[in-house]
């Protein structure tokens, strides 16, 4: 198996842990804490994202973040993080399911 391919199966693997641990984290924000929809989307959005620039770079890719890369980093995720506010308003406007709420939130970032 080629670096490139072993490599690309890590990054897939990584991003699909990254989607269940962002519906389940916000799940437990919303139904166990009690906490908005949009606050617990911020709160699952940032830990899975946290966890995916880590495990990428370390895991995936097996290099060391430099100060370049953490700054692209960050402005991803201030990026991501308005993206996220404009899909709660609107999924809070239509009136949708939290559950279902949460899965089309993170399924779309």
């Amino acid at each position: 198996m080629s670096d490139k391919y072993l490599a690309f199966i890590k990054f897939c693997s990584v991003g699909l842990f990254a989607t269940i641990l962002h519906i389940g984290v916000a799940s437990v924000a919303a139904f166990v804490f009690g906490l908005s929809i949009y606050v617990s989307s911020l709160v699952a959005y940032l830990m899975a994202t946290f966890v995916t620039f880590l495990a990428n770079a370390y895991w995936s890719f097996n290099t060391k973040p430099d100060k370049k890369n953490t700054f692209k980093f960050l402005l991803l995720c201030t990026l991501n993080i308005l993206f996220i506010k404009v899909c709660s308003l609107i999924i809070g406007l239509l009136n949708i399911n939290t559950i279902w709420a949460l899965v089309i939130i993170a399924a779309l970032i």
